[in-house]
């Protein structure tokens, strides 16, 4: 898990100018998860979700997945 600030150097940010504060405003805690197919993943993010997180905060859901290192073939 990750806690930080979270703000933007562009006017309006984001997609289409949305979702992003602009400079003058108060940069807004971020708490990220990162998680796999694990159930201790599953518990983290319930736990960040119900310990981290304030209504209205950002939260960032990372999944996380092993690397593909072989391909089958016919």
């Amino acid at each position: 898990m990750w806690r930080g600030n979270y703000g933007v150097n562009v006017q309006g940010g984001g997609v289409a100018g949305r979702d992003c504060p602009s400079p003058t405003q108060q940069p807004q805690q971020l708490v990220a998860v990162a998680v796999d197919n694990d159930k201790n993943s599953q518990q983290a993010l319930k736990w960040a979700a119900d310990h981290l997180v304030a209504k209205g905060q950002l939260f960032l859901l990372l999944h996380v997945r092993k690397k593909i290192t072989t391909i089958a073939t016919p």
